[in-house]
């Protein structure tokens, strides 16, 4: 493994912020998440029209921004970016999967293995989003973009970027929680175009109100993501732009159509609610314990992006102690959900 110290990754990491910011920005988007605005600069029309499809429900802003990404890949740019001191191989920093990530006071990084990198110098509240060749952008970059920036991000904020389905009414939110292939999506996506506003079926952000210390849930990003039992149990979704298949378990990756119910700003959290896959003909909804809905949402939360797992856990244990907690079971009655999860959001 190859040793880096603090110093060398933030030296790298400010050099690379500045060699971005001397490509031409012709094209800015600013969006409002949380209440912040993030800015993504582009000198390239092809990569912004791209990336920015998965925040275009979002509300915009011009101004100056809260923290600003310049968006680039090597082969659209006249001065591709400096390979950083640890290398692009496997396995040279310890990471989650094949995902090398080096946390320096200030400075988060992170590198892929094939070239695409993301970090942010909090010192400028300036960051880059980069790609070795953009005609080979996974669809799930182009679905959650700036995925790791908003994670990053999240815990400045005091937050967590949840690994979570969400969906409510004006009334409040239902935050969906549980590991890859509990039901979140199939859930989530069969309240599109009901009673239930839709805010992401994969990645939310939650923070806690400045006021009362309550937890309030954000929309992120405008897509869906369909697995086999997805297909199965909502056809008519299969119509909607795809955008490619997300690893390891090959889902379809999709824009959900922006004339569709959508909450794009917060809703407050009114319950957490954990999907479960069953062969039963019926669903139900149960109430759960705190340290069950815990051990459903934590996991997939902790460990599935990096950086310190501590500050997040916590963040999900003060959710689950302010919130009651339920298990959907789910069953083949997937027009049922929207009453039964409305009727959780009426009682709480």
């Amino acid at each position: 493994m190859t040793e880096v110290s603090p110093a060398q990754a933030g030296a790298w990491a400010r050099s690379t912020v500045e060699r971005a910011h001397e490509q031409r920005t012709i094209i800015e988007h600013q969006f409002v998440i949380a209440g912040r605005t993030l800015a993504l600069q582009f000198s390239d029309p092809l990569l912004a029209e791209l990336l920015v499809a998965g925040f275009s429900h979002l509300a915009r802003a011009t101004g100056k921004a809260d923290l600003t990404v310049v968006v680039g890949a090597n082969d659209r740019t006249q001065t591709p970016m400096v390979e950083p001191p640890w290398g692009w191989k496997r396995g040279e920093l310890q990471g989650v999967f094949d995902r090398h990530h080096i946390h320096a006071p200030g400075l988060d990084a992170h590198a892929a293995a094939d070239g695409t990198f993301s970090l942010v110098d909090w010192s400028t509240n300036t960051g880059v989003w980069w790609f070795a060749d953009s005609a080979h952008i996974p669809g799930f970059e182009r679905a959650k973009p700036c995925r790791l920036v908003l994670h990053w991000w999240a815990s400045r904020l005091g937050g967590v970027l949840l690994h979570s389905a969400a969906v409510g009414t004006e009334a409040g939110g239902i935050v969906l929680v549980g590991s890859g292939g509990s039901g979140k999506s199939t859930t989530s996506l069969a309240c599109l175009g009901t009673e239930l506003l839709y805010l992401g079926d994969d990645y939310t952000l939650l923070t806690f109100d400045e006021a009362d210390d309550s937890p309030v849930v954000h929309s992120l990003f405008c897509s869906g993501t369909l697995g086999p039992k997805s297909h199965e149990l909502l056809p008519h979704l299969v119509q909607y732009e795809k955008i490619g298949s997300e690893p390891p378990l090959q889902k379809t990756v999709m824009f959900v159509p922006p004339e569709l119910p959508w909450c794009s700003t917060s809703l407050p959290v009114r319950a957490l609610v954990a999907p479960v896959v069953t062969d039963s003909a019926k669903s139900e909804i149960v109430p759960i314990s705190r340290t069950q809905a815990l051990r459903s949402a934590a996991p997939s939360t902790v460990l599935a992006l990096p950086g310190d797992i501590g500050p997040r856990l916590k963040v999900m244990a003060d959710l689950v102690r302010r919130v009651p907690a339920f298990q959907l079971r789910l069953g083949a009655d997937v027009d049922v959900l929207p009453q039964l999860l409305a009727g959780v959001i009426n009682a709480n």
